[in-house]
């Protein structure tokens, strides 16, 4: 009776430990993932890279501006201007495989006090693509750009 207990104790512990030593090599999420950097395209505006600007509080200030963007990773900053592509890691990437990155995206006007417009959080697996983009701009708002990561473009 003892030895019966005894053999089927020994065979899951077998058991568990063959199921850990498998699991052992696979990365925290359970996935495989690629080291990459982080690539912004700014494609806001039309195909000149134009955007209509309107102030609500002064309608006869309307015009049009070209949106150069300030994206922060970690704590690196870099400009992309209209209808340009950047790799926004030059100098922190890459990033390990699996790490989990915030994309910080303002309008790049240099005043001191510039609103976070939009922010992204990406999983890195090989390089990541993120367009912004945005038809019109209103002042005095936080939503104005729009951020989503996409496949594959050109880029510098």
């Amino acid at each position: 009776m003892r030895s019966r207990i005894l053999d089927k104790l020994i065979s899951g512990l077998s058991l568990f430990l063959v199921v850990l030593l498998v699991n052992c090599g696979s990365a925290p999420t359970g996935g495989h993932y690629k080291d990459g950097r982080i690539i912004v395209r700014n494609s806001t505006g039309d195909t000149e890279g134009w955007i209509y600007s309107r102030y609500e509080k002064y309608p006869q200030d309307n015009r049009r501006v070209k949106l150069t963007l300030r994206v922060r990773v970690e704590e690196e900053v870099t400009y992309v201007g209209p209808l340009e592509s950047k790799d926004v890691t030059r100098e922190t990437g890459p990033f390990w495989g699996g790490t989990r990155i915030r994309v910080d995206v303002v309008e790049g006007g240099g005043e001191q006090w510039e609103p976070e417009v939009a922010d992204i959080t990406v999983l890195v697996d090989g390089n990541v693509y993120i367009e912004a983009y945005s038809q019109e701009w209103k002042y005095w708002y936080a939503h104005q750009i729009k951020l989503r990561q996409v496949g594959i473009f050109p880029f510098e």
